[in-house]
């Protein structure tokens, strides 16, 4: 008997040589193949497309065989609702998200090799400063505050004064400002920074100046002088003595008055030249503002020697 293997090895066969008998037996199978890429054609179309800044919602649709598998990519301010992965056809909804920045932006669903570019509107730019303003002292001096926006909103600072001025000019996002004061000389003054409309106002004092020197007290007025009391007539006797001058102006002195005489002057008993200390005189006369009396007339009484 010959034993014959057959290359199957989920059949055999064995063929006895005995013309009698006989034996054999066979098996079939089946194999299932997917259809290569090439051969899953799928197709892929969202609507809108295009967003307001506070977002929305839109329709994905893909269309393929049963067969065909498909995977999608999405940015990360759009969610699907669904897997992102399937075979076949399939419909989607997907969310986008509000814009948070003063700036479009744009992304893409990526469905197998299929591009489908989402736009999203600006949001709408705010702003608002951490303060409506400072004051400072005369000799200035550094200030600070804030402005708060979106990012991707531009602003500029400027100044309306001379006397300041500013760290940052321009930006398009939340920003600290620096304001500098310079020192002020004069009187108190008012100035302002303005930032995308709004303004941050800066009061000044002003400058310390030192108190003037007192005025000198006015002098007391002295007293008009009144008038000259009126020459008063007198008349003195005795011994005279201090005899001085030269005729006709002599002085000399009477019970302790001093007595002058001059041109005007009349003697008695002798004249201006027979005068001489220790003579008794009797005078008439009147005074003088100074105290003195102005003889008018003498009377000579010559002492025995």
């Amino acid at each position: 008997m010959d034993l014959i293997r057959f290359r199957d090895p989920f059949c055999c066969a064995v063929l006895f040589a005995s013309a009698a008998f006989s034996f054999a037996c066979t098996s079939t199978s089946t194999t299932a193949t997917a259809p290569s890429a090439s051969k899953c054609q799928v197709s892929a179309t969202a609507a809108p497309l295009q967003f307001g800044a506070g977002g929305g919602t839109g329709t994905l649709s893909i269309s393929a065989a049963r067969e065909c598998g498909w995977t999608l990519g999405v940015p990360s301010w759009v969610s699907v609702n669904g897997s992102n992965a399937g075979y076949g056809d399939a419909s989607l909804s997907y969310n986008i998200a509000n814009n948070p920045a003063g700036a479009v932006r744009t992304a893409e669903i990526v469905v197998v090799d299929q591009h489908l570019r989402l736009t999203q509107a600006a949001a709408a730019c705010t702003y608002s400063l951490s303060r409506s303003g400072d004051g400072i002292g005369a000799a200035g001096g550094s200030l600070r505050f804030e402005v708060a926006t979106l990012t991707g909103c531009a602003w500029t600072a400027t100044t309306t004064a001379s006397w300041l001025s500013v760290t940052a000019s321009s930006g398009s996002s939340s920003a600290s400002i620096g304001v500098s004061v310079a020192a002020n000389g004069g009187a108190a003054r008012t100035g302002a920074v303005v930032v995308a409309g709004k303004s941050y106002s800066v009061s000044q004092d002003a400058a310390v100046t030192s108190p003037p020197a007192p005025a000198p007290p006015s002098p007391t007025p002295s007293p008009a002088p009144g008038p000259s009391p009126a020459p008063a007539t007198v008349s003195l006797s005795g011994a005279l003595s201090s005899l001085s001058g030269s005729c006709p102006a002599i002085r000399f002195t009477v019970s302790a008055r001093l007595i002058v005489s001059d041109k005007n002057t009349d003697y008695s008993h002798g004249g201006c030249k027979d005068i001489s200390n220790g003579d008794t005189v009797k005078v008439d006369g009147t005074t003088q503002s100074d105290g003195t009396v102005l003889a008018t007339r003498i009377e000579i009484t010559k002492n025995e020697k």
